[in-house]
């Protein structure tokens, strides 16, 4: 799904129920014979989580769902096995029809248990930027000046961007989601590849590498205390699940109740090669394909103490192209000075002037 879909701000707890068994049925691996006979007796509990869980499922119309759950065993107390079924008929004709409503939903999990454990600080100083393994095996690399919290309790994974730029191979779990919130974004996955971006905290922006995320507004932390349980009692708005390939910049400043219909950024996609060069940062390269100045600039000075101001504010709209090591600046600004017919000069050690060549 490519466009923001409104939702009702008020769901429920079925409804946000229906929707995380919904996202258990889309994982990768199946669902375990524990999960099959909770899925079993969630649904026998009342006609309308049966209706739920149809309603929520458009989001994932797919023959492979209705596969899961119509092979997996049922928790019946027959003596004789039966198939196990949603709606009390073993037909994938029956299920596929609960496909055809499409409507979206809450991501967040019923917690059985939060028993907090210590939060585990990681930071990176200007030019720097490292590889963290987390205890349950996902990766996160940090980009240069960024810094993340991590707070894992037993049903859920949770992550705090506080600044910088992150990229998250999170292993999959489906008992205990994992959560990214950067200012009043909030991602949720069961286990997927993504980059979370907040080094301008203008915006916040999220690309996906691998698998599906789901987006969502929330109310920014503010200190570390508010970190504690946070994605249970928050109240999101649902903006859209995002696929491999997927971008998007969302305003920093929108408030966490704001309907998603009215929100004009949207979800675009991004051709392969854009994505690889936005992801060059963590093979030490930044990569331009006809960048503005001024944004080659601002990621010079993202990965240095560098100051560099441009004497002919018109030079900020000069198109830029190359790859460069983060670790060889010095080699970008005289390739801008070679090739771009530019001067640049230096006032001390960290002051840059750019200007236009006045030697012809």
């Amino acid at each position: 799904m490519n466009s923001f879909q409104q939702i009702n701000d008020s769901a429920s707890k079925m409804e946000l129920e229906a929707w995380d068994w919904i996202v258990r049925l889309d994982g990768d691996e199946p669902l375990s014979d524990e999960e099959k006979q909770q899925l079993s007796a969630w649904v026998k509990q009342s006609p309308e989580h049966k209706k739920m869980l149809c309603k929520h499922s458009a989001f994932w119309m797919d023959d492979r769902i209705a596969q899961t759950v119509l092979s997996a065993s049922s928790t019946s107390q027959q003596t004789t096995k039966q198939p196990f079924t949603l709606f009390g008929a073993p037909s994938l004709a029956v299920l596929t029809m609960c496909f055809v409503v499409l409507i979206a939903g809450y991501f967040i999990q019923t917690p059985t248990s939060n028993q907090t454990q210590a939060i585990a600080s990681y930071t990176t100083n200007i030019g720097e930027y490292k590889t963290v393994s987390l205890q349950d095996g996902t990766k996160v690399i940090l980009n240069s000046n960024s810094k993340i919290l991590v707070n894992y309790q037993d049903d859920s994974r949770n992550i705090w961007l506080v600044e910088g730029e992150a990229h998250f191979k999170v292993s999959k779990n489906h008992n205990r989601p994992f959560y990214v919130v950067a200012a009043n974004s909030r991602i949720r996955v069961i286990g997927t590849a993504f980059t979370v971006d907040y080094s301008n905290t203008d915006n916040v922006e999220v690309e996906v590498t691998e698998g599906q995320v789901s987006l969502a507004l929330t109310e920014p932390l503010k200190k570390t205390a508010d970190f504690h349980n946070k994605n249970n009692a928050a109240k999101n708005t649902e903006l859209a699940l995002m696929s491999a390939g997927d971008f998007v910049s969302i305003d920093s400043s929108i408030a966490a109740d704001t309907p998603a219909s009215s929100i004009a950024t949207s979800v675009a996609r991004l051709s392969k090669e854009e994505l690889q060069n936005r992801q060059a940062w963590q093979q030490g390269e930044m990569v331009f394909n006809g960048e503005s100045l001024a944004f080659v600039i601002s990621q010079v000075e993202r990965y240095t103490a560098l100051d560099i101001d441009l004497a002919d504010q018109q030079l900020a709209e000069l198109r830029v192209g190359g790859r460069f090591k983060i670790n060889q600046i010095e080699f970008l600004l005289t390739s801008l000075q070679n090739n771009f017919d530019l001067e640049v000069r230096r006032l001390g050690k960290y002051k840059v002037i750019i200007s236009r060549n006045k030697e012809k």
